[in-house]
């Protein structure tokens, strides 16, 4: 190769009367090279090409805890994904958010957020998309826990009585 270059983890090799391009390229971009014969006295001609090495997507946790706790219709803390490589996007591709709460991609971003309105334990994949040599993805569960609540079952929670009787049983749920 006279001119150009090959992606790290790529070289060439002759042998044999054969000029030989081969490896596993471990950087992304486009690489043009030129491949020239030698020792000839007369013409030594050239061949050119491009080797092109597209990189995967790549997604982080940005922000927030992936496993939060919330109390159902109380703001969720967002959860912020970081989007990148190749991706051109990231979507929420298995399981589910509770109702109330959504995810929208942005600048590179992914955003988990909203209020939750029913209690459950919530698992969700968000992978990210468009990339052309893989989208991976990263799991996290939100579980939203139900309001406790209390209400009176039995008798009255007001009475009054004389010494020595004795109290109407009060039962609260």
């Amino acid at each position: 190769v006279v001119a150009g270059a090959l992606p790290d983890g790529v070289s060439g090799v002759y042998s044999g009367g054969v000029f030989t391009i081969s490896g596993t390229p471990t950087e992304a971009g486009t690489f043009n090279y030129t491949v020239t014969t030698e020792g000839s006295s007369c013409e030594n001609p050239s061949l050119s090409g491009t080797i092109t090495v597209d990189d995967a997507g790549t997604i982080s946790l940005g922000g927030g805890t992936a496993t939060p706790t919330v109390c159902v219709n109380s703001p969720l803390s967002a959860i912020t994904y970081t989007i990148g490589g190749s991706a051109t996007g990231a979507d929420v591709t298995a399981g589910s958010l509770p109702p109330g709460v959504t995810g929208v991609y942005s600048n590179g971003e992914f955003i988990i957020s909203g209020t939750p309105t029913t209690a459950g334990i919530y698992d969700f994949t968000v992978s990210t998309t468009g990339a052309t040599c893989g989208n991976p993805s990263l799991e996290g569960t939100i579980t939203v826990d139900d309001v406790a609540s209390l209400t009176l079952t039995t008798a009255n929670a007001d009475q009054s009585m004389c010494i020595g009787s004795p109290v109407s049983p009060i039962s609260f749920t």
